[in-house]
């Protein structure tokens, strides 16, 4: 029964997604995604709402925009790869890369869909290095979430913000890179700064001690 309805769930979430899609684009029949998309006759056919191709779509453009650059093995201009192009698109967050001045501005040639520009975390990589390139990004990816539960304890009352911003980092790595677009660095920051710098954690301890007493 759980099951069926976590089932239920998340298919209302994902028609909820893609109506919301439709609506923002002022499109309520999805004729300007599909034709995005890319969708069949078969596809457009058929019984299911389009709001689904929504789902469909960002969840398969990621995997498909990295499988056509592994499909084409075209790396990057010499001058455009190796350790500092790395660092500058996909290992350093965007305030700190974007001064090495190592830009990619060929990526579309690699894209199924120019519109749909994300390619998850290793599409820069591979452009970049290689396989060598991804594999280098999944390190530091993990480096960055083993430094983190080291030195936020189990016991730390930020220890669950940190789970709950590192599982978000992780699962939308599927999409892109959220250390080097911002999206997740700063959370980590504060939460280390809060750890070490703020009052909150001591307060609380001294709270407990008291209550005991």
């Amino acid at each position: 029964m759980m099951l069926l309805k976590l089932s239920a769930t998340f298919l209302l979430i994902l028609y909820l997604f893609g109506l919301t899609g439709n609506l923002r684009l002022n499109d309520p029949d999805g004729e300007y995604i599909m034709e995005i998309g890319g969708a069949t006759d078969s596809f457009k056919d058929s019984k299911i709402p389009t709001e689904f191709f929504w789902s469909y779509l960002y969840i398969a453009t990621p995997i498909g925009n990295l499988q056509n650059t592994i499909d084409s093995k075209v790396i990057y201009d010499p001058d455009e790869t190796g350790p500092t192009a790395l660092l500058a698109n996909a290992i350093l967050p965007k305030f700190i890369g974007k001064r090495l001045e190592v830009k990619m501005d060929d990526e579309e040639k690699y894209r199924v869909v120019n519109a749909l520009i994300v390619g998850t975390t290793y599409f820069e990589p591979y452009i970049i290095w290689g396989w060598w390139g991804m594999i280098v990004v999944f390190i530091v990816m993990m480096l960055y979430c083993i430094i983190m539960l080291r030195l936020i304890p189990v016991d730390s009352i930020f220890n669950v913000p940190l789970l709950c911003v590192l599982s978000t980092m992780t699962f939308f790595s599927l999409f892109d890179n959220m250390i080097v677009f911002m999206a997740i660095f700063p959370q980590l920051v504060l939460i280390y700064l809060f750890k070490n710098y703020s009052i909150i954690e001591a307060s609380d301890y001294s709270f407990a001690e008291d209550e005991q007493k």
